[in-house]
């Protein structure tokens, strides 16, 4: 899920992946196509999706693929804890909500006045009370709302609190210290979970990028990936339907 700050053109991202080994993993999906599951992806080997913010061109890119016109977000400039809700923001003209996955953005900004300017910052004193009952409550609040698990978490801080546990279980997967044992156990299914697949997935590597940490100078790193500061999308939540 690319934030595409700087407006690259979708054609010299494409580049970029050229010239790499990852384009054999890429998935390319038609917008009236329903959505595989997870192990329908892991089986064909295309399990690389890919988003992005601005500057999309399905024409020329067809797996790069406009963000919101299938993924809609939750408000993310929070600037108070009690704030975190579960509205509809940033979605393309149009588009029928139900047949659209969503981000559940959960990340609190401080802000520092300087002069006329608002300069957000994130809050690593806050990220503990942030990222555990708070995440817990806002993730139950928006499965009500939508009738479905939020496909994308994304917070500030994903080693401190809860977050991990929390995806892990919204996946039923068992979680154990920071890493996903690679054990899926299929769970009922809810009413508001009505429209969701099931299954248990053959075990898969789950791999944490975090882009602070990262020393390469390419395209891919040079454009700001999700946010600049220690944040983590956590995903794979019951993300895709039958």
């Amino acid at each position: 899920m690319w934030n595409n700050l700087y407006n690259i053109e979708a054609s010299k991202i494409a580049q970029s992946y050229e010239a790499s080994s990852i384009m054999p993993y890429i998935y390319t999906h038609e917008q009236s196509d329903p959505w595989p599951t997870l192990q329908e992806m892991i089986q064909s080997g295309k399990r690389v999706v890919n988003f992005i913010d601005a500057k999309a061109n399905e024409e020329q890119v067809p797996w790069l693929m406009y963000q919101f016109s299938r993924v809609f977000e939750t408000p993310f400039e929070n600037t108070n804890p009690n704030d975190f809700n579960c509205n509809v923001d940033r979605i393309a003209a149009g588009i029928d909500l139900s047949d659209m996955m969503y981000v559940m953005n959960h990340f609190l900004y401080g802000v520092i006045d300087i002069g006329p300017f608002k300069i957000e910052i994130p809050l690593r004193n806050k990220a503990k009370l942030i990222n555990s009952q708070l995440l817990i409550d806002h993730a139950s609040n928006c499965t009500e709302v939508f009738q479905r698990k939020p496909n994308f978490i994304e917070v500030d801080f994903y080693t401190v609190g809860e977050a991990l546990s929390l995806v892990a279980a919204l996946n039923d997967a068992e979680f154990s210290g920071t890493n996903l044992d690679g054990k899926f156990v299929a769970a009922e299914q809810s009413n508001a979970d009505s429209k969701i697949h099931k299954s248990n997935l053959s075990p898969t590597q789950h791999i944490l990028i975090d882009n602070t940490k990262s020393g390469s100078s390419s395209l891919l790193a040079s454009i700001n990936l999700i946010r600049t500061l220690p944040m983590f999308v956590l995903f794979y939540v019951n993300i895709l339907s039958t």
